[in-house]
């Protein structure tokens, strides 16, 4: 049986596609403010999410205590209160290079749009 992941923003259409297909269930949050993540937490009680902005701090996170696995899309930790994330035994992952490949892809739209 697949998860429960939450998106409080988009991903790529791909990855989408990969989660279903692996029987995943992907909930499309309110928004990426903690105050919306929080109250999707307290709806749905997922055991992911994806973030990529949002600060996820001990009171969101405390909001779902079901929650078994954050990945942060970007590099590092910084908007996430990882001391709450392992006394909840909260697995915590993060992709680096994700937002790179994002960037590229918006930066060659734009340039070939640009092109007469």
């Amino acid at each position: 049986m697949g998860w429960k992941i939450l998106l409080p923003q988009e991903i790529m259409e791909e990855g989408e596609k990969l989660l279903r297909d692996a029987g995943h269930t992907l909930i499309k949050g309110r928004g990426f403010e903690s105050e919306d993540v929080k109250a999707d937490f307290e709806e749905y009680q997922p055991d992911a999410i994806i973030v990529r902005i949002t600060k996820m701090t001990r009171e969101v996170l405390k909001a779902n205590p079901n929650l078994k696995c954050l990945v942060r899309n970007g590099a590092g930790y910084d908007t996430v209160d990882l001391e709450t994330c392992r006394e909840m035994g909260v697995q915590t992952l993060y992709a680096p290079v994700a937002n790179k490949h994002i960037r590229s892809r918006d930066c060659t739209s734009s340039y070939v749009r640009d092109e007469p």
